[in-house]
């Protein structure tokens, strides 16, 4: 895992992502259907993991924001 998203995300979501995903292959491979490959895998883990850090940074922006800007608001009007 490349800097950025050590930065942003948990390792063990990718870990229980490609170990979920290790174990379906398993099975279906046990099967008799060869589906999913290693990169299948690889690529499904890395979809997640920019997904769910690029969530968290614009969270952290965006919303942050937001609520600083309603903060303000609240508080010039007494409500706070």
């Amino acid at each position: 895992m490349n800097e950025i998203l050590k930065k942003y995300v948990n390792p063990e979501i990718a870990i229980l992502l490609s170990g979920f995903l290790g174990a379906l292959k398993l099975l279906l491979d046990s099967l008799g259907y060869h589906v999913i490959t290693d990169d299948t895998i690889s690529a499904v883990v890395s979809f997640a993991c920019w997904s769910v850090a690029i969530g968290t940074m614009v969270t952290n922006t965006y919303v942050s924001k937001h609520r600083q800007k309603q903060k303000e608001t609240l508080q010039n009007k007494g409500l706070l």
